[in-house]
């Protein structure tokens, strides 16, 4: 069997957050099986076929040409301007960088044309509700390809109000559209796949799908610190001090999702009352994000105890999980929650708002906080964090979050997961795990 793993949105991305971290590391990891039962490639879709992706990133040499050298090496090497003037010239950069890798991702680029048949699975991995290939979608059905759906999670259509109207309409259209295609569902957590099963209820040929409905754990994005280039100063020199000295770090995309609101008016509380805990901010900027910014850049202990990064590289936040005083996730809603497991990886204390994916997720190796009633539950969190009162749950004797695992032992559930999808026999399934 063939499993062809669209990474057409993410191939075309220069950031590494979410769906895109997901994405090639799952293909990362399709191109390291030895498995001789299954074949992973990553794929993506163009004028109505799939090419072999030979790249999950763009191609940097052909991006530089656009831009003026020093500004390019600029961009590449210091991802956090200081200036107004120059952060502005960065997003323009990037929106002329995106603009070309849009365009040549319309085109085949050499790659070679994958034709799909009745052995093989198409996996859409990616956010293809940003653009979708329906016309490449309806050709793997024609070639008798069996087409599985994977969804990270199904917010838009919980919480609208939390999404602009427009990406809200498209999702749910996409959402429509993919299960009248879908042979079967993979979601990224037991939560997402209870309420893809719930939404389901409410179309006619909902009861297919809801019954070809699955779910695998995600992998923690661990990477070797000597692969990485150094991180920017600043975030060395945010994270100089021994770890009870240093922030307390977020990492996710700064939306209205993230709850980044409540977390600093727990922080606002701490320093009203004189407290040193600091609060580092990773992530890209999303969407209804225009005020929360205004709040933090405008706020009076930015750059002193509140810090952010919106273009942090790999380099950057392994060296902020690696050395912080603790992470906090305190998100409104989930489909899992990487950095709840990314932050047990680095054996860091971990406070999450206390909802059931997160508890899927963390299982009794987090603090969990209510968001119910405003910041006061994490506020007292905080207090004990300050007060060196509430440590790793993982405990002083060097044993490893039990709910962590790699991108390989996650890349090879979902391998078992579309055998037992597409009716493999439980032996081809032994197979695949002598193989890993």
């Amino acid at each position: 069997m063939r499993i062809a793993i669209d990474c057409s949105s993410t191939r075309t991305c220069d950031f590494n957050s979410g769906i895109q971290r997901v994405v090639r590391s799952l293909c990362e990891q399709s191109q390291n099986s030895v498995s001789c039962t299954i074949h992973g490639i990553p794929v993506h879709g163009a004028n109505g076929y799939w090419y072999a992706a030979k790249s999950l990133w763009p191609e940097p040499a052909k991006v530089a040409a656009l831009t003026p050298t020093q500004l390019s090496v600029s961009a590449k090497r210091n991802r956090s301007f200081t200036s107004k003037v120059a952060r502005e010239l960065e997003r323009t950069f990037r929106k002329l960088r995106n603009r070309w890798i849009a365009k040549k991702a319309l085109s085949s680029m050499g790659e070679p044309k994958l034709e799909l048949g009745s052995n093989d699975v198409l996996l859409m991995a990616d956010a293809s509700w940003m653009e979708p290939n329906w016309e490449a979608v309806a050709h793997a059905k024609v070639c008798n390809a069996k087409v599985g759906l994977l969804i990270y999670d199904l917010i838009p259509i919980m919480n609208p109000d939390l999404f602009p109207a427009e990406l809200v309409t498209r999702f749910r259209s996409w959402f429509e559209r993919a299960i009248l295609s879908a042979d079967f569902i993979v979601c990224i957590s037991k939560a997402v796949a209870s309420s893809v099963v719930s939404e389901l209820g409410g179309y006619d040929q909902g009861s297919r799908l809801a019954a070809k409905t699955y779910w695998f754990p995600l992998g923690a994005n661990l990477r070797i610190a000597d692969q990485f280039e150094p991180p920017v100063s600043e975030v060395q020199a945010w994270f100089a001090e021994e770890r009870f000295e240093n922030p307390c770090l977020v990492v996710g995309t700064l939306e209205p999702r993230k709850n980044h609101n409540l977390i600093l008016d727990a922080f606002e509380q701490l320093w009203e009352d004189g407290s040193l805990l600091s609060l580092c901010l990773m992530g890209r900027l999303g969407w209804n994000c225009k005020s929360l910014v205004t709040r933090i850049r405008s706020h009076p202990e930015f750059g002193r105890k509140l810090f952010m990064n919106t273009e942090a590289s790999d380099a950057d936040v392994h060296h902020a999980y690696s050395r912080a005083r603790a992470v906090i996730m305190a998100s409104i809603n989930e489909g899992y929650g990487l950095p709840i497991v990314e932050g047990l990886g680095y054996r860091q204390t971990v406070l999450a708002s206390d909802i059931p994916v997160h508890r899927e997720v963390g299982q009794d190796q987090v603090h969990y906080f209510s968001i119910d009633q405003g910041p006061a539950s994490l506020l007292k969190m905080l207090t004990k964090v300050e007060q060196r009162n509430l440590p790793c749950l993982l405990g002083a004797d060097g044993a490893a979050a039990t709910n962590v695992i790699s991108w390989k032992e996650s890349y090879e559930t979902l391998c078992v997961t579309i055998l037992e999808a597409t009716h493999e026999s439980v032996a081809s399934m032994e197979q695949v795990n002598r193989a890993a």
